[in-house]
């Protein structure tokens, strides 16, 4: 039998998986709990201080990564030249001497 989504209802009273699990534990301190407007639930969202302290964490994080994916593309404009300037004077050399002994023999 399908029952469809809209039909179905929670009686008051009811309490859901997690609620009876967590029933009679004590809460950490650190833990409050928010209701969800229109629902039946309570999420769990931690101090102010924990969540300020990981914002700050994640704003630092991408800030570095931003700013050393932006160093390593400078450097590498400025070594590329180098680079390739340096391979093809050893691929020079390296050929240059194998000419001569190629010639001689």
């Amino acid at each position: 039998m399908l029952v469809p989504a809209k039909s179905l209802m929670t009686f008051e009273g009811t309490k859901s998986e997690e609620e009876e699990e967590n029933e009679g534990k004590p809460q950490p301190p650190e833990v409050k709990k928010v209701d969800i407007p229109w629902t039946n639930y309570q999420m769990p969202v931690p101090q102010e201080e924990i969540m300020v302290t990981a914002a700050a964490t994640a704003a630092i994080s991408v800030a570095a990564t931003l700013t050393a994916t932006s160093l390593f593309k400078q450097c590498v404009k400025v070594f590329k030249p180098l680079f390739m300037q340096l391979v093809k004077r050893i691929q020079k050399k390296l050929n240059g001497d194998t000419k001569k002994q190629e010639s001689s023999t």
